[in-house]
C-alpha cells in the first residue's frame, strides 16, 4: 500500500563504529591507516593501549610509552635514557652509572588511555585532536602528534563517559597485548580477545537531533524499493531487511547555546545525510486533536478524536539540506524501510 500525508516526527541519530583493534603496523607518518569508515571527523574517541600510547601526553617531548622506544641503534625513536647508544662505537651507559640505561614511566611518562577527537585525512588515514571543531577542519591546528614507537596495538572505540566502560577498555586492551602478534594489523576487537561487558554493553547510538516531516510519502512494498541504489552506502547487508521505501520532507530548528546561533547541530544534521544515518519515523495519518461530542453539535458526525501513525526505522539516502535565511532548516531525502512498519494509535 502506499501513502502520501503531511506531518510527522523524525528523530535522526547515528550508529557508532565497533571497537576497533589498530596495531603499529599502521602507523604512517605520524597518522594511523584506517579501514574502518564509522570514525567520522569531530568523534570523540577513547583511544587505550596497554603499553602506552604514542602520544607526547605529558609534554615532556617524547611519547608516553616507554617499552615502545627504541633500545639500540636501528629504526624507530629513542627515548632520554637510549638515546645516546647511536652504534657499536658509542657508550651503552649514560654520563654515569647511576643514570637510566631503559626506558621506563620516570623517563618518557606512561599514558595507557587518552580521550580525543578523531580527524581523517583524504586517504582515511586518522589523526587524533584537542577539539571537536579541530577533528572536523583536520589540518595541523590542535593535532597530536604521533611517534613512531612500537606501542604494539591500541583500541579505538567511540566515547562514554561511564567510569566502568572507560576501565573496560583498558583490561580489553591488555587481553588484546597479551595475544601480540595478530594476524592483521587492523581488526574488530570482539575478533580479538573477549569484549567485557562493561564496554560490550554500551548504548552506541548518538547525536541525536528531531525534525518535524512537512510532507512525506510511504510505499509498504519491499519488491518496488530501489535498493541497489538507496542501499549502496550501507552495503548488501542491509537488503534483505528492506520491508519499504519513501521520500519526505523535513523541518529542523536552528540550535542556539548560550544565547548564540551554534552551527553544531547543523553540522551534524549535515555529515549524518551526507554519510547516511538511520533515522525512526512517524507518518501521520490523523493529528491529535479533542473529539467532538455528539451532543454539541446535532447536524454534525463526532470529529475524530486522539491520532493514528505510521512509525518505522528508515536508512535515509539521496538527501538535500536547505539553509536560508530562515529560523528552520528544511530538508529532503529518499528512504528505505527496515523492518516491519508499525500501525500506532493513541
Amino acid at each position: 500500500m502506499s501513502l502520501l500525508g503531511t506531518g510527522g516526527e523524525m528523530e535522526l541519530s547515528r550508529e557508532w563504529p565497533p571497537l576497533t583493534v589498530l596495531t603499529d603496523a599502521r602507523f604512517d607518518n605520524g597518522r594511523l591507516w584506517l579501514a574502518q569508515p564509522g570514525f567520522w571527523p569531530g568523534d570523540r574517541v577513547i583511544i587505550s593501549c596497554a603499553r602506552g600510547l604514542p602520544i607526547d601526553a605529558n609534554l615532556n617531548g617524547y611519547a608516553d610509552c616507554p617499552d615502545g622506544h627504541r633500545h639500540w641503534g636501528g629504526l624507530g625513536t629513542a627515548g632520554p635514557a637510549t638515546a645516546h647508544r647511536t652504534d657499536d662505537a658509542g657508550p651503552y651507559w649514560a654520563a654515569s652509572d647511576a643514570a637510566a640505561y631503559w626506558e621506563a614511566p620516570a623517563t618518557t611518562g606512561l599514558t595507557q588511555q587518552l580521550t580525543c577527537y578523531a580527524g581523517r585525512d583524504t586517504l582515511g588515514r586518522l589523526a587524533f585532536y584537542d577539539s571537536e571543531i579541530n577533528g572536523v577542519n583536520g589540518g595541523t591546528t590542535g593535532r597530536l602528534p604521533l611517534a613512531g614507537v612500537a606501542f604494539g596495538a591500541l583500541v579505538l572505540a567511540p566515547y562514554a563517559a561511564e567510569a566502568a566502560y572507560q576501565a573496560a577498555l583498558l583490561t580489553l586492551a591488555q587481553s588484546v597485548l597479551a595475544v601480540l602478534p595478530l594476524a592483521e594489523p587492523e581488526l574488530p576487537a570482539d575478533q580479538v580477545a573477549t569484549i567485557p561487558s562493561a564496554a560490550a554493553g554500551t548504548e552506541l547510538i548518538g547525536w541525536k537531533l528531531q525534525a518535524q516531516l512537512a510532507r512525506w510519502t510511504l510505499d509498504q512494498e519491499a519488491a518496488t524499493a530501489d535498493t541497489t541504489a538507496l542501499a549502496e552506502p550501507y552495503g548488501d547487508s542491509v537488503k534483505a531487511l528492506v520491508r519499504g521505501s519513501g521520500t519526505l520532507q523535513f523541518d529542523l530548528e536552528r540550535s542556539y547555546r548560550a544565547g548564540s546561533q551554534d552551527s553544531t547541530a547543523l553540522l551534524r544534521l549535515v555529515m549524518m545525510l551526507d554519510r547516511g544515518c538511520r533515522c525512526r519515523a512517524r507518518f501521520y495519518l490523523h493529528r491529535e486533536r479533542p473529539a467532538e461530542t455528539p451532543g454539541g453539535n446535532p447536524c454534525r458526525d463526532p470529529r475524530l478524536g486522539g491520532a493514528l501513525w505510521y512509525e518505522a526505522d528508515l536508512l535515509l539516502a539521496r538527501t538535500g539540506v536547505e539553509t536560508g535565511a530562515r529560523e528552520l532548516i528544511s530538508g529532503s531525502a529518499a528512504f528505505l524501510v527496515l523492518g516491519e512498519t508499525q500501525l500506532r494509535m493513541g
